[in-house]
């Protein structure tokens, strides 16, 4: 009797050793750099049952994206969670024009056909399926709003992009992928500009409002051309003219009543001395010569994504700098 029950127990535990082993081979890795194997039981430490825990930080961010070098215009913006960027999954499906994407509201799955390979993505779990193969993701994908955000690093490599950018200066995040046409009618398409320029009264000034505005303008345009100096010379202006800035041009530079206006200003590139062109330009435009009419603002061109670019009309764009009203 001793032994058939030891028989038994052999017979049970070989065959819970045989399972384990079928279940756990039925899990692979896609790539070690950007599939992590540590956590096979479900969400990562960041969820809990398909919520996200009270630490995480979930931020709209106003980051621009760029595609093969093209300004992509979002339905919805990204966001950040947990300093991780996070991309609507329709809007990254079709800007990377794979063959088939579909949405299944019921079970709020996505179905993606790309370079061949079939990839469903299931809403808030660390598990996508490839080729009826499940992987394990290090961040699950989320709704937000009815509308289901991933990882932009781990699903812009399963869906074949070569290399991932963040470009600080103008705030774009910007992907490559070859062999892909990015559809026109995701891409930014600039406003038709307005050109010419004007000469009216000379400003009273002071010769230390012309050594500030010429600082200015060597510190924000200094590599720019002389029109570029000029035009950014009479933003200062115009704003030492408006009722929403202060009226003279020290206040206009240093101003932080809605937060730092112009980063020379606390940065040190204020104190540069302004070349001859700088001081030209910043001259002329106190004697009355503009080439950007009432313009307020101005960002960085590819700067799409900022405040400027989507609250204020655009105007024109000299050198490296758009201008807006």
């Amino acid at each position: 009797m001793f032994k058939s029950f030891k028989l038994v127990g052999i017979v049970i535990s070989l065959f819970f050793l045989l399972t384990y082993e079928i279940v756990t081979l039925s899990y692979s890795k896609v790539d070690d750099e950007i599939i992590s194997d540590s956590d096979k039981t479900g969400l990562n430490a960041a969820y809990e049952y398909g919520e996200l825990s009270t630490d995480t930080e979930v931020i709209s961010s106003d980051a621009g994206l760029i595609v093969n070098d093209k300004i992509i215009v979002l339905e919805e913006d990204l966001i950040s969670i947990n300093d991780e960027f996070y991309i609507s999954i329709k809007i990254l499906s079709e800007v990377l024009d794979v063959e088939e994407f579909t949405w299944d509201e019921e079970t709020k799955e996505a179905n993606i056909l790309v370079d061949g390979n079939n990839i469903k993505i299931i809403n808030e779990t660390n598990c996508i399926i490839i080729n009826d193969i499940n992987y394990y993701t290090e961040e699950a994908p989320i709704m937000i709003e009815e509308v289901m955000y991933t990882p932009v690093s781990f699903f812009s490599n399963i869906m074949g992009v070569e290399a991932i950018d963040w470009d600080e200066e103008n705030n774009n995040l910007s992907l490559t992928k070859e062999d892909i046409t990015v559809p026109e009618d995701l891409v930014y398409k600039k406003p038709t500009s307005n050109t010419g320029t004007t000469q009216s009264a000379p400003m009273e000034h002071t010769d230390d409002d012309l050594l500030w505005l010429a600082k200015i303008v060597q510190a924000e345009s200094g590599s720019e051309s002389y029109e570029g100096k000029l035009a950014v010379a009479n933003v200062i202006i115009n704003r030492k003219n408006s009722s929403l800035f202060p009226n003279s041009i020290y206040g206009v530079i240093f101003d932080n009543a809605s937060g730092v206006q112009f980063s020379p200003s606390v940065n040190g590139a204020i104190n540069n001395t302004p070349s001859a062109e700088s001081t030209r330009a910043a001259q002329d435009a106190l004697d009355g010569k503009n080439n950007i009419g009432n313009c307020l603002y101005f960002v960085g061109k590819n700067a799409t994504s900022s405040w400027a670019a989507k609250n204020r009309t655009f105007y024109t764009i000299i050198g490296g700098h758009a201008f807006y009203l």
